[in-house]
Parts: structure tokens; sequence; C-alpha cells
């Protein structure tokens, strides 16, 4: 998804995460709501894990996973990350 000097857009990233959620929960991306509190699709640890090492492969952001919680739903993470790739200088760490 992120090419060298490009940034993706909120939505793009927002879809991506969908994806992501849709793999590990065993779910179509349609079913998982923008605003849906993420813990109701039964998001455990080992799948919060799972998704934020492949948010820090695909972007290069490194959270915790309290992070998780509070950025609880698709919108409010996808917003972060957003936020998190705007501050980030190109090509450093972020």
């Amino acid at each position: 998804m992120t090419t060298p000097g490009t940034e993706p857009t909120e939505s793009a990233i927002r879809e991506w995460l969908a994806e992501r959620l849709a793999e590990r929960l065993e779910l179509a991306s349609s079913e998982i709501g923008n605003g849906v509190p993420l813990e109701q699709y039964g998001l455990d640890s080992m799948a919060a894990f799972t998704l934020r090492g492949a948010i820090q492969d695909e972007f290069g952001i490194v959270m915790d996973l309290a992070a998780a919680r509070k950025y609880s739903t698709l919108d409010a993470l996808a917003g972060h990350l957003h936020d998190e790739l705007r501050k980030a200088p190109p090509g450093g760490p972020r």
C-alpha cells in the first residue's frame, strides 16, 4: 500500500485495516463497521498483536498494544495512523 514519497489517504488506511481484520476474524471486510468498537467482533489480544505487527510492517509505525484500546474503531485507528504518517519526516522513523 505504501510507496516511497506517497502518503495513503485515511480512507485507504481504513480499507486496508478492514481487510486485515476481516482476514483475521474470518469475516467479509464489508461486515466490519467503521464506527463499531473492534472488541464487538471478538478482537482478542492475539489478533491485536497480529494487527500491530501488520501496521508496523506496512506503515513503519510502532504502536503499543494499548493503542488498540484507545483507538477502538476502524475510524479512530485509521485517523490515528494517518496523523502519525503526516507527522513523520519522509523516510524517517515513525
